[in-house]
This record gives structure tokens, C-alpha cells and sequence, in this order.
């Protein structure tokens, strides 16, 4: 059950890069990106609630296509 919960997470997070068209980025450049934004909210925690009304932007568009 957990290996079955582990790998719904990891495709979850695979359609998140291809919704935020990364998906054309090679997996360094991706993996660069992602570890800088980590670094960036751990610096920074206001940024995170800017990162996350990006997100809810982007959901919401992606939901009225």
C-alpha cells in the first residue's frame, strides 16, 4: 500500500512539471530549478505564500480550460 502511495506521488509530481511546461527542461535544469526554489522559501518563508498563489492561479486556469 505504501509503495502503491509512493508511486501516485511521483506521477503527481511528474503532471505538476508538465503543467508548469518544465517538461521541455532537461532533468538537471529541472532539478537546479526545484532545489533553488527550495533554498529561495528556506531563506525567505514569505515567499512561499507568494509561490503558492501562483500555484492556486494556475490550478484555477487549468480548471477552466
Amino acid at each position: 500500500k505504501e509503495r502503491k502511495k509512493q508511486t501516485r506521488r511521483k506521477i503527481e509530481l511528474g503532471g505538476l512539471v508538465i503543467k508548469a511546461e518544465m517538461d521541455q527542461f532537461s532533468k538537471d535544469i529541472i532539478l537546479g530549478a526545484l532545489i533553488s526554489i527550495r533554498k529561495e522559501i528556506q531563506k525567505d518563508k514569505n515567499i512561499k505564500s507568494v509561490f503558492k498563489s501562483i500555484g492556486n492561479a494556475a490550478f484555477m486556469e487549468y480548471m477552466t480550460e
